[in-house]
């Protein structure tokens, strides 16, 4: 199962204009799964909410629903920097992992990214994804293309834009070193030179 976030959720629908991805991401092969706290508390854009709705409707991504609203709050208390969805999102990584199940969460947002780590959820976001859609060829690279430029001229593109770039050939992608505390923790995928978000 692949947990998504809100941030990764309004870049697409809101910020890229590409709610087809959704369905694109679907094709990898697990079930797409957004919080109830995230749909309540955080997508109040009219085009995210019926775009994630119609997604529900069709099965594409289901809600869920693993924590109450009390265990959520006092889950953020230790992570006072986190929204409910992040929060929501992360704790229900947890119980879901307790359960045996195979779960990831889709993050963009960088104080989620950092806490995830410290909490050694597994993570990806939404480069990640495209590099996973390329490998799988549930994309061309030519809409790879289009999405990572899309990505660039947003403000989602920009959020995360420091680090020295180095090659890595091997996957045909770049690699950035990104500093959380002092230390370098994360790795940032750039695709095309332009480097997006972080994956762990």
């Amino acid at each position: 199962m692949k947990i998504l976030d809100a941030t990764t959720i309004i870049a697409i629908c809101n910020e890229i204009h590409c709610p087809e991805l959704i369905e694109k991401i679907a094709l990898l092969g697990h079930d797409l799964a957004i919080p109830a706290h995230i749909v309540e508390s955080e997508l109040l854009d009219k085009n995210t909410r019926k775009t994630t709705e119609r997604y529900v409707h069709h099965n594409t991504i289901q809600i869920l629903k693993k924590n109450t609203i009390e265990e959520v709050r006092e889950f953020q208390k230790d992570f006072p920097g986190l929204g409910l969805g992040e929060c929501d999102s992360m704790l229900a990584y947890q119980k879901l992992r307790e359960d045996g199940e195979r779960v990831y969460c889709i993050l963009d947002d960088g104080k989620a990214r950092e806490k995830a780590a410290e909490l050694e959820i597994k993570f990806t976001g939404l480069v990640g994804l495209l590099q996973m859609m390329k490998q799988k060829n549930v994309m061309s690279h030519d809409e790879i293309d289009k999405v990572v430029k899309l990505l660039k001229d947003s403000n989602f593109g920009s959020r995360t834009n420091s680090g020295q770039i180095r090659p890595c050939p091997k996957i045909g992608i770049r690699v950035l070193p990104a500093r959380v505390g002092g230390r370098i923790v994360f790795k940032m995928w750039a695709l095309d030179g332009v480097p997006c978000l972080l994956f762990h």
